[in-house]
């Protein structure tokens, strides 16, 4: 249950990943404030709440998540996350990112600096044996961005480009992969208890592609997983670009995984808006 969860999270911290293009029609300053209830099987199990800052060209955003409920109990786990950088012609320039997790006492985490577009590890626990991982190449993760430069890429291409069809390399300190979206039509979402939000939304998929630095099983096996995750995105404020308002993907054991937006607010030079 504890692993199952953390993918959860992960995935839905990446798609809180946001903030505006640099061609956007968004004011020059600006904050967005975005809270998320996380559903595992059906029941409430955690909440994510991410703060993004966007002055240009620089860009800042940090997420934290916590479980809730049953698991909260169970597991008691913790994440921050952050990534740090700058938007250059709607191309997303990472400078530093970072993640630490904390579950039953115990610590993980990874710090990562940006330079001429090769990502460094700086400091990380536990550190990646060589021995229990493929090994990334140097030269392979030139290029690469964190994981959540990776997302704001994608939402910027989407906001810009008008589709939901890319891909990018993405280096989290100790794994290397392709973060892919791809277009999956429109919807109207419903009024619904679970989210302020309703009304159109574009529903893209987003999918993990691994490459290299997995762990490896005892007899030297290359472990493998598929993640992918359907996501909607949906206008909700004018002038700012669209927002996960919902993501949701299936695990083999415990079923649907579903985050929901609960709040959002955004403020800027010219004022503000909440949605709650």
């Amino acid at each position: 249950m504890a692993g199952s969860f953390r993918r959860a999270a992960l995935v839905a911290a990446c798609a809180l990943a946001l903030a505006p293009s640099a061609g956007s029609a968004a004011p020059e300053r600006l904050r967005l404030d975005l809270s998320y209830d996380v559903y595992l099987g059906g029941l409430h199990a955690g909440r994510l709440d991410a703060v993004i800052r966007l002055d240009p060209p620089k860009y800042a955003f940090d997420v934290h998540g916590r479980t809730r409920g049953l698991l909260e109990a169970l597991v008691r786990w913790r994440m921050d996350s952050h990534s740090r950088g700058r938007l250059a012609r709607e191309q997303v320039v990472p400078a530093e990112a970072g993640q630490k997790n904390k579950r039953r006492g115990g610590e993980r985490f990874v710090d990562l600096v940006f330079a001429e577009g090769m990502p460094r590890v700086v400091r990380a626990k536990p550190e990646s044996r060589a021995d229990s991982r493929e090994r990334i190449l140097p030269e392979a993760r030139r290029g690469a961005l964190d994981p959540i430069g990776g997302v704001l890429a994608i939402i910027t291409a989407l906001e810009t480009g008008g589709s939901c069809d890319a891909a990018f390399p993405v280096f989290d300190g100790r794994r290397l992969y392709d973060l892919a979206i791809r277009g999956q039509g429109s919807a109207d979402l419903p009024v619904s208890r679970y989210t302020p939000y309703a009304g159109p939304a574009t529903r893209c998929q987003i999918q993990f592609r691994q490459k290299a630095g997995f762990k490896r099983d005892s007899d030297g096996t290359v472990q493998r997983f598929r993640t992918a995750a359907d996501l909607w995105m949906g206008r909700v404020f004018a002038g700012v670009p669209r927002l996960p308002v919902r993501i949701e993907f299936e695990t083999r054991l415990l079923g649907a995984v579903v985050g929901h937006l609960v709040r959002a607010s955004h403020s800027s030079p010219d004022g503000g808006q909440t949605l709650e």
